[in-house]
């Protein structure tokens, strides 16, 4: 049985504390901008508050699933890896090593806390969510099914910290950035609510093209980064071999690992461009998706 309570007295202080914290910064930024005196005091209340229900959202979340799952090995490996990502890499590797992990239950619970905190702490620093609409669900999402991939977006905000440039949009549901960390200069990315890379694209075709994705982690939740990098590895070593074949490795890679991924395919319908040649008909990626997944 789980022994972790979900609330206690030194939670409920602990957040209190978090959340004034959050509040605070968030005002001194508004001030800092030269808002004025309201919009500075509701900047510093909406992350105070939006702080504290993503820390008891997630925390929650993750109780819940090992109430349903219980606490044995398997299972802190299998919430980890899906829902907090970096405690469950590290204790995949473990287990696999030596049959042991480094965190159990109630750790992964305080994690849990902690990370769906500053999830929340961000989007209301970067006002993401426009409220009037359905951003009670997106939030949601962000900090429950989907917070594998929230938690790797939060890693893009410490890292642009000093030299990320956040994108002048707000209430789009996704933090945007034109600059800053990026797996390739060329190329925009979506990591979780997470869009980076832009380049001053943020309001076209490219947008609309990374929002698909943050909907498909919303959606999916882990489903869809575990698919997403599975089809791309189980059809490298055949990609190279093909392209070597056709003396055209590189563009054949990036057609079978990622142009034509289903995830891409949808995405692209939606916003952004790829090459016209590397493109499959709709059957072929049904059908390798349905042979492959």
């Amino acid at each position: 049985m789980l022994q972790v309570p979900l609330v206690t007295p030194r939670l409920i202080g602990a957040l209190a504390v978090a959340s004034l914290c959050s509040g605070v910064i968030a005002s001194w930024r508004a001030f800092r901008c030269r808002e004025p005196s309201a919009k500075v005091l509701a900047a510093g209340g909406q992350v105070a508050l939006i702080a504290a229900l993503g820390a008891l959202a997630l925390r929650a979340f993750v109780w819940l699933l090992f109430e349903y799952w219980g606490t044995e090995t398997k299972a802190t490996v299998g919430v980890g890896a899906l829902f907090l990502v970096w405690p469950g890499i590290v204790d995949t590797l473990t287990w696999l090593a030596t049959g042991q992990t480094c965190f159990d239950s109630a750790t992964l619970i305080a994690w849990a806390t902690v990370s769906g905190g500053l999830i929340g702490f961000w989007d209301g620093l970067h006002q993401i969510h426009d409220w009037r609409r359905h951003a009670g669900l997106t939030f949601l999402a962000d900090v429950t099914w989907g917070s594998g991939g929230s938690n790797l977006g939060l890693v893009v905000h410490f890292l642009n910290l000093n030299w990320g440039q956040p994108a002048p949009t707000v209430r789009l549901g996704a933090h945007c950035y034109d600059r800053g960390v990026c797996f390739s200069p060329a190329y925009a990315f979506a990591l979780g609510n997470v869009c980076g890379n832009l380049r001053g694209r943020g309001d076209g075709p490219l947008m609309r093209h990374e929002l698909v994705h943050v909907f498909q982690n919303r959606v999916f939740g882990p489903v869809y980064p575990i698919t997403y990098v599975l089809w791309a590895t189980l059809l490298f070593v055949p990609a190279v071999i093909w392209g070597l074949n056709v003396g055209r490795p590189k563009d054949v890679i990036y057609s079978w690992c990622y142009a034509n991924n289903p995830w891409e395919e949808w995405a692209y319908r939606h916003g952004g461009s790829r090459p016209a040649g590397l493109v499959w008909p709709t059957r072929r990626i049904v059908a390798a998706a349905i042979a492959l997944l």
